[in-house]
C-alpha cells in the first residue's frame, strides 16, 4: 500500500486534499492512494471540474513510480480507469463556454492542467480569438497558463499579441525567451505571429517606454545579445540601460541601508595576519614587518596565496563564482540570466577583498620602490628562464610615470602576449618569437593547452551534474529533509542508518540514479556510500574542478577510470580551469557574459571616456587577471620540470 505525506511548500497555499505534482523533487508534491481509489469510485455526475482534472494530475505523477510498481497489474488498471474516467467527463469546449468551465476550478495547480487537456483531447478545434477574448475577462486567467500549448497559441496568436500590445506588464512572459531563458519553461512556445523580429522589437518598445516597467526586465533588454529573431536596435537597449540607471538612483537615494566597511591595514602589532571584527567594520591586519623583511621577488609572489588567499595550496584561484557557493534565495534576488555571470554574495565579497588587498599592496610595497609590474616582469623575463630553463618568454612592464589609463592598455597587452607564448609553448614545445611576430592571429584562452595531460576533472554536463546535484542539493530527498532534518542525501546517509525498503517512493528514483551509477550501494537493503566517487565529486563541487596530478597515480587512476566508464566525470586539458575561464571572461570582454565588466574591450579602443580614477580601480583588476595567470604558469612549469627530472 502506498502512503503519501502531506508536504506544504513555502509561499504556495495547497488544497491538502487533491493529488499534485510539481516536479521530480518538489516539496509540493502530494500523492494519497486513498484519495485516487476515491474519485475514481466517485459517480460522474458528482465529479467537479477540479475532481476531472486531478485525475490527470494521478497520470502525472505515477509516470516517476519505480517500474516495478508501475507495471503491477493494480497500477495498470487504475491507470485505466483514470484515463476512462478523465475523457469520458472532461467537457467539450467552445469560445461561449470556455471560461465558465475556467472560472469554476478552484486549485491553482490545475488551470494550467486545464489547457493541457484542451490540447491533448484536441477539444479545441471550435475555438477561435473570441474563446480568448472571453478567458482574458477573468481574473483567475494568465498566460502562462497556455504557454505549454502550441496548439492553442497558434489558434490565439493575433489575440495574445494584441492582448500584450494592451496590456505591457505581460510582455517579459514572451520576451524572457530571449532576455532571461531560465524563465522560460523548456516546454513553452511562442506562436510566429509574436516570435518574429518586428513583433518582438515592437514589444520590446513599448516595454521599454511602460511607466512601470521591471528594472530587471529592462536590464535584462539592455544586456540581451541579437539572436535568432530577437533583434533590437544599439539606440532601444541605449533606452533601457538609460531607465534602469535612473531607476538605480532613486532607490539608492531613498534607501541608505546597512554600511558595512572593509579596511586593510600594514602594522607592526601582528606578526603575520588578523582579522578583526567590531559592528560593521571589518578589518583585516597585515604585518609590516613581514613584507619589509622579505622583500625578494619569490616571496612577494607568494604572498598572493600564502598571505592574501588569491589561490590554494594546489594554484586554484579562490576568486570564482561556485554554484556549491550560491544560495537558493540568490538566483531570486539577483537579476540572472542565462547568459549572466552568477556573480553570488561569496565571490562579490572576495572580489572586494582580493581588490583591497592589491591596492592596498601596492602602495605599501611603493614605499620600496616596487611595483607589482616589475614583480612580473621580472617572472617572464629572469625567474622562468634560470629556474627552469625556457627561453622565449618576454614581459614588457609598464613605466611609472604613466597614466593608469596607459597602464591598463599596456598590461592586456601584454596579457594577451603571454597567454600567445604559452600556447607556443604548450603547442609546440618552445616559445619561437620570429613565429610569434609572424602570426598576428588572436588567442582564445580558453583553447591554451595545460602541459599536464588531463589536468582537470570535472563533473560531466548529464549524469555527473545530475548525481551530484542528488548528493549535495538540499532540493532533493524531499522526505529525508523532512524525517531527519537533514541538509541533503550526503548528511542523510553519513549521519543516519538508510534502508532502501524505508526510502518513499517519490525519493526512489533519484536513489536508483545514484545506485546505478555506483555512487551508493544497496546491500542487502542498508544503503552506504561509494567514498572514493563521493571524496573527487565533493571536490569538484565544492572547487569547480578536480586535478588527478596532486596524487598518486596507481591510486587515483583507476578511480577515474571507474567514474568515466560510469558516465560521471570528464577531462579538460586547458592552462586555467573552467571557473577561472569564466571570470577571465567576466573580467575582460563580452564573449560569454552579458553583464560582464568587458574591461579588455574598454581599453582596447582609443577613445575611452574614463576617469583615471575609474581607470586606476580598473588597473588593480587587470593585476590580479595578471597574477592568476602567472600562478598558474608556475604551476605548470612546476610539473613540467618535475617530469624532466624523472626521464
Amino acid at each position: 500500500m502506498l502512503t503519501g505525506k502531506i508536504i506544504e511548500p513555502l509561499l504556495i497555499k495547497v488544497d491538502m486534499r487533491r493529488i499534485s505534482f510539481y516536479s521530480l523533487s518538489d516539496l509540493g508534491n502530494y500523492w494519497d492512494e486513498h484519495r485516487v481509489n476515491t474519485l475514481l469510485s466517485r459517480a460522474d455526475a458528482n465529479l467537479s471540474i477540479d475532481d476531472i482534472l486531478e485525475l490527470n494530475e494521478v497520470q502525472k505523477m505515477t509516470k516517476y513510480f519505480k517500474p516495478e510498481l508501475r507495471n503491477t497489474q493494480k497500477y495498470k488498471d487504475m491507470l485505466k480507469l483514470c484515463r476512462e474516467k478523465l475523457y469520458k467527463n472532461f467537457p467539450q469546449i467552445n469560445n461561449d463556454n470556455i471560461n465558465g468551465y475556467f472560472e469554476k476550478i478552484t486549485f491553482r495547480k490545475y488551470r494550467t492542467d486545464f489547457f493541457e487537456i484542451i490540447e491533448k483531447m484536441k477539444r479545441y478545434k471550435k475555438l477561435s480569438d473570441r474563446g480568448f477574448n472571453n478567458l482574458i475577462q477573468s481574473s483567475k486567467f494568465s498566460i502562462i497558463y497556455i504557454m505549454p500549448c502550441k496548439e492553442l497559441l497558434n489558434i490565439w496568436e493575433h489575440a495574445l499579441y494584441s492582448y500584450l500590445e494592451a496590456n505591457p506588464m505581460y510582455i517579459p512572459v514572451v520576451l524572457n525567451k530571449y532576455i532571461n531563458s531560465e524563465e522560460f519553461n523548456s516546454n513553452w512556445y511562442l506562436p510566429k505571429d509574436i516570435d518574429n523580429t518586428d513583433s518582438l522589437k515592437n514589444l520590446t518598445e513599448i516595454y521599454v517606454n511602460y511607466p512601470e516597467a521591471n528594472i530587471n526586465v529592462l536590464e535584462n533588454i539592455a544586456q540581451a545579445p541579437n539572436v535568432n529573431s530577437f533583434r533590437l536596435d544599439d539606440y532601444l537597449k541605449y533606452k533601457a540601460k538609460k531607465k534602469v540607471d535612473h531607476f538605480s538612483k532613486q532607490i539608492f537615494e531613498r534607501n541608505s541601508g546597512i554600511k558595512r566597511t572593509t579596511m586593510v591595514v600594514f602594522s607592526d602589532s601582528v606578526r603575520w595576519f588578523e582579522v578583526k571584527e567590531q559592528g560593521t567594520e571589518y578589518k583585516i591586519i597585515i604585518s609590516k614587518e613581514w613584507i619589509d623583511d622579505n622583500l625578494d621577488y619569490p616571496t612577494l609572489l607568494n604572498n598572493f596565496i600564502y598571505l592574501f588567499g588569491l589561490a590554494d595550496v594546489k594554484f586554484r584561484s579562490t576568486l570564482v563564482s561556485l554554484e556549491s557557493q550560491t544560495t537558493g534565495l540568490e538566483p531570486l534576488i539577483h537579476n540572472w540570466t542565462t547568459n549572466s555571470y552568477k556573480n553570488n554574495r561569496v565571490f562579490e565579497e572576495k572580489f572586494v577583498l582580493q581588490r583591497l588587498l592589491i591596492q592596498s599592496y601596492y602602495y605599501e610595497l611603493r614605499r620600496h620602490n616596487i611595483r607589482i609590474e616589475q614583480i612580473c616582469e621580472w617572472f617572464f623575463n629572469t625567474y622562468i628562464p634560470e629556474e627552469f630553463n625556457i627561453k622565449g618568454f618576454r614581459f614588457n612592464a609598464p613605466s611609472s610615470d604613466s597614466k593608469y589609463l596607459e597602464k591598463c592598455r599596456n598590461l592586456f597587452s601584454e596579457i594577451d602576449n603571454v597567454i600567445r607564448q604559452f600556447n607556443l609553448l604548450s603547442s609546440l614545445g618552445n616559445i619561437d618569437q620570429d613565429l610569434l611576430n609572424f602570426s598576428s592571429t588572436p588567442v582564445d584562452i580558453a583553447n591554451v593547452k595545460s602541459l599536464i595531460p588531463n589536468k582537470f576533472v570535472y563533473a560531466n554536463k548529464e549524469d555527473g551534474k545530475v548525481a551530484s546535484h542528488y548528493l549535495f542539493s538540499n532540493q532533493c530527498f524531499t522526505s529525508l529533509a523532512v524525517k531527519y532534518n537533514s541538509k541533503n542525501f550526503l548528511d542523510a546517509i553519513q549521519n543516519y542508518k538508510l534502508e532502501y525498503s524505508k526510502i518513499d517512493e517519490i525519493d526512489k528514483a533519484e536513489l536508483d540514479y545514484l545506485i546505478q551509477h555506483h555512487v551508493v550501494f544497496n546491500e542487502n537493503d542498508e544503503l552506504s556510500l561509494n567514498i572514493k566517487y563521493i571524496k573527487i565529486l565533493k571536490e569538484i563541487y565544492d572547487y569547480g574542478e578536480f586535478e588527478p596530478n596532486w596524487y598518486k597515480p596507481e591510486e587515483i587512476n583507476p578511480v577515474l577510470v571507474a567514474m568515466k566508464k560510469d558516465n560521471l566525470i570528464r577531462y579538460g586539458d586547458t592552462l586555467l580551469s573552467e571557473p577561472e575561464l569564466d571570470f577571465y571572461y567576466y573580467i575582460c570582454n563580452s564573449k560569454k557574459f552579458t553583464n560582464g565588466l568587458d574591461l579588455r574591450n574598454k581599453y582596447s579602443h582609443s577613445n575611452s571616456t574614463l576617469s583615471e580614477k575609474e581607470n586606476e580601480s580598473n588597473f588593480y583588476i587587470v593585476l590580479l587577471i595578471l597574477i592568476q595567470l602567472i600562478i598558474r604558469i608556475n604551476g605548470e612549469l612546476c610539473w613540467y620540470d618535475e617530469q624532466k627530472l624523472r626521464l
